[in-house]
C-alpha cells in the first residue's frame, strides 16, 4: 500500500508538469526538468524525483515535490530510525507555495514519511533555475510529535561546454531538529559527479546518512543515472 502511495504522487506529479509545460514555454520562461533518478549503492538502491514548477497568471504560484524511496540490501538490527534499521524508507514532499518575488516564496503542503507517518508543513523557498545551473534552498517546520525544524538545499551545476555532452555536478542535503526535544533527528548528503548527455544522466554517487543525536553514520557509494523529463 505504501508503494503504491508513492507511485501515485509520483506520477500526479509528472502529469501535472507535463500539462502546464506548453503555456510554460509559451511565455518564455526556463523551467526546470523533471530528474527521475536511480542510484545503486554498495549498501542501498535509492529512487528520487524532484519537482519546482511556476504555474497561475505571471507564475505567482510554485509546486514543489519530492519523492525518496531508499531500499537496504540487507536489514540492520541495529537500533536507530529513518531507515537505519528498516529494510526500507520513503519520504514524500509537496508544497504549494506563494511567490512573493522571482526567487522567494512561501507556502504550506504536508510530508509523509515512513519513520514519522504524514504530518502538515510550512516553508519558505529560494529557487533559481537556468540551462546550466539550480539552487533551492527551503527552511521548513514541520507540526507532527517532535515539531521538526529542517533544512533541505540542492545545488547543481551543468556547464554548456559541447552542444550535447556536459559534466554534472550536485550535492543535496538536509538536517533537521526536533524542536520539542531539542535534539538533531536525522541529516542526509547526497553528492554526483558525472556526466550529461541530452536528457541523460550518469556517474558516481556517494549517499550519507546521519541518525540520532549521536549523528550516527552510514555511508553508501556507488552509481546513479536519471533521465530529464521536459
Amino acid at each position: 500500500m505504501k508503494r503504491i502511495i508513492i507511485l501515485f504522487f509520483t506520477c500526479l506529479s509528472i502529469i501535472s508538469y507535463a500539462q502546464d509545460h506548453s503555456q510554460t514555454e509559451e511565455y518564455g520562461s526556463y523551467e526546470a526538468p523533471i530528474p527521475i533518478e536511480l542510484m545503486v549503492g554498495n549498501k542501498w538502491l535509492m529512487f528520487q524525483n524532484i519537482i519546482s514548477k511556476n504555474f497561475g497568471k505571471n507564475d505567482q504560484f510554485n509546486y514543489f515535490n519530492l519523492v525518496n524511496y531508499e531500499v537496504n540490501h540487507k536489514r540492520n538490527d541495529n537500533e536507530g530510525s529513518h531507515g537505519a534499521n528498516q529494510e526500507a524508507s520513503y519520504i514524500v514532499q509537496s508544497i504549494f507555495s506563494y511567490n512573493l518575488t522571482q526567487h522567494f516564496s512561501l507556502g504550506a503542503g504536508a510530508n509523509l514519511k515512513a519513520f514519522g507517518g504524514f504530518n502538515p508543513i510550512i516553508a519558505g523557498q529560494y529557487t533559481h533555475f537556468s540551462r546550466n545551473f539550480g539552487l533551492v534552498l527551503q527552511p521548513s517546520f514541520e507540526f507532527g510529535e517532535t515539531r521538526i525544524a529542517e533544512l533541505f538545499a540542492l545545488l547543481e551545476w551543468y556547464p554548456d561546454i559541447q552542444k550535447s555532452w556536459q559534466p554534472y555536478f550536485s550535492i543535496q542535503g538536509a538536517s533537521n531538529l526536533a524542536t520539542a526535544t531539542r535534539e538533531h533527528e536525522f541529516s542526509y548528503m547526497n553528492s554526483r559527479l558525472g556526466i550529461q548527455y541530452k536528457n541523460i544522466r550518469l556517474g558516481a554517487a556517494i549517499n550519507s546518512r546521519f541518525i540520532g543525536e549521536n549523528f550516527m553514520d552510514e555511508w553508501n557509494t556507488g552509481a546513479f543515472f536519471s533521465i530529464l523529463i521536459h
